[in-house]
This record gives structure tokens, C-alpha cells and sequence, in this order.
């Protein structure tokens, strides 16, 4: 993860509102069991429900909403993510103050899972912001995303474009 232009972190917030949001996260507890078939590390870490909303042809900016669930016993962290169709991927926290939404690059403490806890990245928190998209993301299309985890690894899934 490399720090941004604010110049340029505003103009992905203007790009990201026109295909529809921005994002949210927070830590709760686990949700229960994943649909079957979802890659799941030695350590009992999934990554499920990842999703990517369709983009409009003029950007080159999306944004990926999950959540990273810790069925094991130890605490882990999201430190990277990655994606064929994206230049550069940033681990990014949307706040909202005084009704004026920003974004910075979350912390470690931000990213960590604790053991029976989900991480969520949603719309107006976390989220993985991806820069230099390829082309655009089209509605039911499936966008390939590795999550790296500090402890667990690299968990690879496929996150569908939906108009959520």
C-alpha cells in the first residue's frame, strides 16, 4: 500500500459516487457458516461474500466489499490484496464528518481479525480500493481477488459485480 494524492483520493471518491457508493467496515461477531466451496486456510480464515459494484465506462476505479472471517483460534491480519485487474490496490477507511466523507489508508489495528469475529469491508468503511482498473466492470461478471493474510496466507475468490 502506497500513500496517495489527496487531489487524487478525491477524485476516486468522485468517480467511486457516480458507480454508486463508497464503503464501510467494522468487526463483529462471526456470522456463520459460509456457503461450501469458499477457500479456507489451515487457520480457519475465509474470505466470503465479495463483491464488486459494475463501474461506468469513463473510470478506472472500483472498490471490492467482503468480509474476512477468523473460525480459528489466533488473531489475524489483512496486510495486502491484490487483483489481475487492477494496476495498484490500496486497503482503504471511508469517515464521514459533519457529513463530509474521506478516505485514508486503514491501519493495521483496523485490519485485524480476532478468533470467532468477522471483518467486514461494506460501503462507508473498509474496503479495497482497486486503482488502474483495466476496463470497466460489468453487472454479473466475476473480478478475481487475493486477500493476504499475515498468519492464514492468500485467499483467492472470485467477487461478482452487483448493483447493491
Amino acid at each position: 500500500m502506497t500513500r496517495r494524492d489527496p487531489a487524487a483520493i478525491a477524485g476516486f471518491a468522485v468517480a467511486l459516487g457516480l458507480a454508486g457508493g463508497l464503503t464501510l467496515a467494522g468487526c463483529g461477531e462471526a456470522t456463520g457458516a459460509a456457503p461450501a466451496g469458499l477457500p479456507t486456510s489451515a487457520t480457519g480464515v475465509r474470505v466470503a461474500g465479495a463483491w464488486i459494484r459494475p463501474t461506468p465506462p469513463i473510470t478506472n476505479v472500483a472498490a471490492f466489499y467482503l468480509r474476512v472471517e477468523n473460525g480459528g483460534s489466533d488473531a489475524d491480519r489483512v496486510v495486502a490484496a491484490s487483483s489481475p485487474r487492477c494496476a495498484e490496490i490500496e486497503i482503504h477507511q471511508t469517515t464521514t464528518v459533519d457529513g463530509v466523507a474521506s478516505m485514508s489508508l486503514a491501519s493495521d489495528e483496523q485490519l485485524s481479525v480476532e478468533p470467532g469475529h468477522d471483518l467486514v469491508f461494506e460501503p462507508n468503511g473498509l474496503h479495497v480500493m482497486c486503482l488502474g482498473l483495466d476496463e470497466p466492470v460489468v453487472e454479473g461478471e466475476a473480478v478475481p481477488l487475493t486477500v493476504q493474510l499475515e498468519i492464514a496466507g492468500s485467499l483467492t475468490v472470485d467477487a461478482v459485480a452487483e448493483n447493491r
